[in-house]
């Protein structure tokens, strides 16, 4: 009997870690999917320009994704807008090797299909609609559009790891942003050192994301920008009592005051989702002015 109990309450245990992981996992999906929605049709971000009076710049999060799906050209176009110096947007390549803008390896999220962009031909990949009536860009269609329209473009390589990267995939990357003639503007994001260095050897500006070793060691081998989410930033910030020469780049989250933490410590640049309320700040503390397209 004792033991017909034990069993017994080894499969429900069981039955209960399945369900309660299968919840987790529809949770998940549907908070992602929610997150990626844009805000209701007809909010719009202000149009003005922006003096900034601290060297800092502020990169768009994916676009302006609060209210055009990330990584499309209207998010972009509105980032430019509303006010951003910059905009960060996530780089995959497709089957045969045409570099688009794209954060997750599926589709699934913002297509509704179980399918990889690796997969599928570039060709394929621009019949499909996403979220709901937009369609995935080519890095290459991304820069004749918008190359000009800021002084920065960070393109963060989701493809790439630590360990390893496709040479194939980086060197159409690299090919693009030459013809574009922009590199000056174009900052390649990889968490793969090797990467970071083939970049920099063919004449990219790259930054290192999340990196462990220190700035001297990073600028000792040659790494002159680092990328890294708010809260790894600021202990790596504070264990090494600053940037150390290095041009900072800090994904923040809300509130704003992180963002704010971080600008007046001198990082180089700030990625955000809050563009038009981390302008505001900056001009409450003096570090930016604004003014009204035709103004």
């Amino acid at each position: 009997m004792a033991w017909t109990l034990v069993i017994l309450l080894g499969i429900a245990t069981v039955f209960l870690f399945v369900r309660v992981r299968t919840l987790g996992k529809q949770i998940t999906r549907f908070t992602r999917t929610q997150r990626r929605r844009p805000i209701a049709a007809g909010v719009m971000p202000v149009l003005r320009r922006v003096d900034y009076h601290k060297p800092v710049i502020l990169m768009a999060h994916r676009g302006l994704a609060r209210y055009a799906t990330e990584n499309t050209g209207p998010a972009i176009a509105l980032a430019s807008e509303a006010g951003a110096n910059g905009i960060e947007v996530d780089i995959r390549c497709t089957a045969d090797h045409v570099p688009v803008l794209f954060h997750d390896r599926s589709l699934q999220v913002l297509a509704g299909r179980a399918q990889d962009v690796r997969d599928l031909s570039f060709s394929q990949l621009s019949d499909i609609a996403i979220n709901p009536a937009n369609r995935i860009v080519s890095v290459d269609i991304m820069l004749d559009e918008f190359a000009t329209h800021f002084d920065h473009l960070m393109l963060d390589l989701k493809d790439v790891r630590r360990d390893s990267f496709d040479r194939d995939d980086v060197d159409c990357v690299i090919e693009l942003v030459k013809r574009h003639d922009a590199t000056r503007r174009v900052i390649v994001d990889s968490s793969s050192f090797d990467c970071v260095q083939y970049l920099q050897q063919n004449g990219l500006t790259a930054s290192f994301r999340r990196p462990t070793r220190s700035p001297r060691e990073l600028v000792d081998q040659g790494i002159t920008h680092i990328t890294m989410p708010a809260h790894l930033a600021r202990k790596y910030y504070e264990r090494n009592k600053g940037w150390g020469g290095l041009f900072a780049t800090i994904v923040c989250q809300p509130p704003v005051d992180e963002a704010m933490w971080f600008i007046e410590r001198d990082a180089s640049a700030i990625i955000t989702d809050l563009v038009e309320e981390t302008i505001d700040a900056l001009v409450a503390k003096g570090y930016a002015s604004t003014k009204a397209n035709g103004e």
